[in-house]
């Protein structure tokens, strides 16, 4: 992909983001237009910081739409999550799997905060989907922490 346009396209889902997270439910006229885009940049594999900032984006549509359609919205989110988090563990890319756990729990966040109607957000066939995805992300965080440990003992008997 050109650099510039990514630069560019970087840009302009930054100021995206910003707009959309500070006009609140005033932004619920563009959520309509704006949603193919953003969907389509959830996944985008391009840029990271490009898929950081669709998700960000989405979260504040999910706010500025209000209930029950943020509920309808963010379960059609739901299997993108899915995929994107069972390919990132499957290819042992950790930054990326941290970015749409994030991201989930954020979107859930802000559905319990922004909804009067207290209930639960995810179906029981998405929690058993992600159960197994959550005990593998925690295997990679254990690896990691031991994988940091060491490297720290190896540099405390370096001294």
């Amino acid at each position: 992909m050109n650099t510039d346009a990514l630069v560019r396209k970087t840009g302009a889902f930054a100021v995206l983001q910003k707009i959309s997270e500070n006009m609140g439910r005033d932004f619920a006229p563009f959520v309509d237009p704006l949603l193919p885009i953003i969907s389509t940049h959830m996944a985008y594999g391009y840029s990271k910081a490009i898929r950081k900032l669709s998700l960000k984006t989405f979260c504040s549509m999910l706010v500025a739409v209000g209930e029950p359609r943020n509920v309808e919205l963010f379960q059609q989110s739901m299997p993108m999550y899915v995929e994107e988090l069972t390919k990132a563990l499957s290819r042992h890319d950790d930054k990326t799997a941290k970015i749409m756990i994030k991201s989930l729990a954020n979107n859930l966040r802000a559905l319990g905060r922004s909804n009067d109607t207290p209930r639960q957000f995810l179906t029981q066939d998405q929690i058993n989907a992600l159960g197994p995805l959550m005990k593998q992300t925690l295997d990679i965080v254990t690896g990691l922490k031991a994988a940091h440990t060491t490297f720290l003992q190896n540099q405390k008997a370096n001294y």
